[in-house]
Formats: C-alpha cells, structure tokens, sequence
C-alpha cells in the first residue's frame, strides 16, 4: 500500500517536504555554476575551489536530510554538523548559518514569521563567527535576507522571494568585490565574489520554492572572459588550512580566539553545537602551534591541516556520471567503491533498511567524498521500476531526488 503525505499547512512556508526540495534545487544550481564560482575565487585566498567545496559541504547536507529527525530545527543542524569536516571558507560559513537557522526553526513547520526569525538569526551566527568580516561576501547576501525578510509584507510569500533577491542584488552593489592582497587580475575586472555568488544561489534557490509562483531573477551563471591570475605571493607549502572541532569553557575559547587571530588568517570560529563544540577554520603557516593552542584551552576532538594550493586548478566541465544502485540487490559498499570519481549514485531504497543502510553508505562516503550518494526511499514496491527509470533518465540530480521522493 502506497505511504500517505500529511496535508500541508496552508501557511507553512517550510517543512521538511519543501527543506529537502531547497537543498536539491540549491545543490543543482550550485552545481551549474561549480566552474564559474572556481573562476570567481579571488577571495581570501586565490585557490579556485570555492565552487568545489561548497558544492560538497551542501551534497552532503542534502544527503543527510533524506535522514529523520525529531523536528525541523534539529533536521538542519544535525545534517550541518555531520558535514563540517568540508574546507574551505564559504563551506565553513554556511555552516555556521545553517546553526543558526536550525536555531529558530520551529518542530514541524515555519511559517513566515517562524522562517523571518530563522533567517535573522542564521546572519548573526554567520557574522558572529568570522574573525574580520568583509563586505560583498556572503555575509552581505546573509544580512540583506535578514534585513529584506524582516520587512516584506506578511502572509505574503511571492513578496517576501521578491524582496529578499531584489535586496541580495542591492546590497551587493553597494561594495567593491573582496580581492586577495597582491593579487594581480589584468583587464578582468569581477562583479560579484564567489562565496556572495554561492550563497545568493542558495538563497534564491528557498525563495523559488517558498514561493513558486515569484518572478525572480536568475544569479550569474556565467563570465563572458575569465580571469587571467598570477599566483599568490607566498609559497604554497608555507600555508595550511586548519580545521579543528574541540570543547572547552567558553572563556578559554575567547582567550583562545584571540591567540589564533595573530597565529593565521582567514579565522571563522562557530557553536557551540549540538555536541556543545566549536569548530574552527583558519589559514596558517604553523599547524602545529594551532594544534598545541587548541589543547591548551580545550578539549581536541578532530584536527585536519592541509596544504593551501594557491594555484588556479582545472576542471575537464564533464558532467559526473550518473549511477543507480537498489539496497537489497548485490554488494552494495563494493558496487560504490567502485564507482568513478565524482559519480553522483542514487540508492534506491525499498526495503526500508534503516539504520544498516545509512551506515554502510556513510562508511564509502567518507572513504570517497568525491561521491554524492543520496539514499532515496520507495515505499511502494510497485513504484520501483518508474523510480529507476526516473533516476537514469532526470538530467539534474537535486531534480531526480525530488521527482522520486514525490512517488511515495
């Protein structure tokens, strides 16, 4: 017998329906511009992966809310905490504004109020957590949502999308394009940061669907000529990004904060979580000293440093290859490891494995984070073969996820 879907709440604007659907939509957009947002990133450092890692920090986050939850709030932040482990600057920060919003979500549903609320406190968590906020970043695409949100007219949701991307694009006007010191461009001349780009993607991306009906305009998604770069100044190998989850008292963490400001650049410091830790990202020349400074105030938990690449990498554009596996039907971990780099591969799921499945998945992904693997469930036996027929035959991932889940 087919599963029934609770009727929606007329004022709802969010739910975990319409979540999961921004998280999809939001990761198709993204991935569309995955090469543009590489190109676009001039800023803090010059190293062409913001497209790269944003686009697998929010992967994994719509992977993990396919996941069940006790309530809304709890769904966003568990499904961010799960993916901190990502690099990179703009993956750290949106994550410190999905806390955020987690934090003001209501148990089942938001309303527009509830999502207002939300979205202003997402934008303090995010600014609270970066050591020197810059403007025309993310954080400006953060604050004009909050701002815009907080003013557009009640009950009134095709009005709140078009505000919020009418003062997205505003409010980026209004400040130069962050460069990173002694960069040198030539004639190419940016009109937007990639991490502004990435999370105004985001952001319209939950207007179209709180508010399907809104004529919105469309973020870039393209330059008419890239930039030429010469590489950053200093030595690739000399520099690190650190990234650190620990507990401690909080006013260890701020004397803690504090000594990382002169230690490296770069600092983003966020939580506590749920788990009551602190994650922590900076660039830095001596990953040792931020490790002997994160035991010295805190409890470590986890500790990653990785070499800053400071040259532009390139991308073949080919589109990843699309897989479809059925839980129950062979080797399911052997057939995922061997699946080839950047694979996107749909589980379908219709024997309602629980807990065994999840595991045995999270377990590839994190032998292969190169791997997207959404974990659908069909609950109707009969609707498998349309499932599959959707999974190979639907061009955008996020798209397909959506199309089958609306099977059940």
């Amino acid at each position: 017998m087919m599963a029934q879907r609770p009727a929606r709440n007329r004022d709802s604007l969010l739910d975990t329906e319409r979540l999961i659907t921004w998280a999809w939509h939001g990761l198709d957009e993204l991935t569309i511009r995955r090469e543009l947002l590489n190109e676009l990133n001039l800023f803090p450092v010059p190293d062409g992966d913001t497209g790269a890692n944003i686009g697998a920090f929010w992967a994994g986050f719509a992977c993990d809310l396919l996941d069940t939850a006790e309530s809304l709030g709890e769904l966003v932040a568990i499904a961010a905490q799960r993916n901190f482990r990502v690099p990179g600057n703009s993956a750290t920060i949106t994550y410190a504004w999905l806390q955020g919003l987690a934090e003001r979500l209501p148990e089942a549903t938001a309303d527009q109020l509830s999502l207002v609320e939300a979205l202003g406190r997402a934008a303090e968590r995010a600014r609270a957590a970066v050591l020197e906020p810059r403007e025309g970043t993310m954080l400006t695409v953060f604050d004009a949502t909050a701002v815009a949100a907080a003013r557009a007219p009640a009950s009134d949701p095709t009005a709140l999308a078009q505000v919020v991307t009418t003062e997205i694009s505003l409010a980026l006007s209004r400040h130069p394009v962050p460069i990173a010191d002694g960069l040198e461009l030539g004639n190419f001349s940016p009109t937007i940061d990639a991490g502004a780009l990435a999370a105004q993607t985001l952001l319209t991306s939950l207007c179209t669907v709180v508010a399907p009906e809104a004529t919105i305009e469309e973020p870039l998604t393209s330059l008419d000529a890239a930039p030429h770069l010469v590489p950053h100044q200093r030595a690739a190998d000399q520099r690190h990004e650190v990234r650190a989850r620990l507990t401690g008292d909080p006013d260890d963490l701020r004397l803690l904060r504090s000594e990382l400001s002169t230690a490296g650049d770069s600092l983003v410091i966020d939580g506590p979580d749920r788990d009551r830790a602190w994650q922590i990202h900076l660039h830095a020349d001596r990953p040792d000293l931020i490790n002997e400074l994160c035991r010295r105030y805190g409890t470590l938990l986890t500790f990653d440093a990785q070499p800053v690449h400071t040259l532009r990498t390139t991308s073949t554009g080919s589109a990843p290859e699309r897989r479809v596996l059925i839980a129950g039907e062979g080797d399911l971990t052997n057939e995922l490891r061997a699946c080839p780099t950047e694979a996107h591969v749909l589980v379908l799921d219709s024997s309602i494995t629980g807990d065994s499945l999840r595991e045995r998945v999270n377990a590839v992904r994190r032998e292969r984070p190169d791997l997207i693997i959404p974990v659908v469930r069909v609950h109707d036996l009969d609707r498998l073969p349309q499932a599959r027929a959707l999974a190979e035959g639907t061009d955008r991932l996020g798209k397909c996820v959506v199309a089958i889940r609306a099977l059940a």
